[in-house]
C-alpha cells in the first residue's frame, strides 16, 4: 500500500494506495459550515483519469478529533505489545 500527500495549499490529504484503481483518502472538508475528517474510499473509473469518492467512508466532526487519535494510539500501543 502506497502512501502519498496532496495539496495545492488546501489541507493536506493522505492517499493510501491500495491498488491501481482504488485508494483511501484522508482529508478535511467542509459541508454546511462545519469541518469534518473525511476517510473516504475513492475509485478510478474505467477510461477516466480522476478518482471519484465512494460512499465507503466516515465524516468525522473535528470536535473528535483528539478522542480519535487517542484512540488510534491506543490501538498502537496494543499492537506494539503482541509484537
Amino acid at each position: 500500500m502506497a502512501t502519498t500527500q496532496a495539496g495545492d495549499g488546501q489541507a493536506p490529504t493522505l492517499i493510501l494506495r491500495r491498488g491501481s484503481d482504488v485508494e483511501t483518502r484522508v482529508s478535511l472538508t467542509r459541508f454546511r459550515e462545519a469541518w469534518f475528517i473525511d476517510l473516504r474510499t475513492w475509485w478510478l473509473p474505467p477510461g477516466s483519469r480522476e478518482f471519484r469518492p465512494t460512499k465507503k467512508g466516515v465524516s468525522i466532526p473535528i470536535e473528535s478529533l483528539d478522542q480519535v487519535i487517542e484512540a488510534l494510539e491506543r490501538i498502537r500501543e496494543h499492537l506494539d505489545q503482541q509484537a
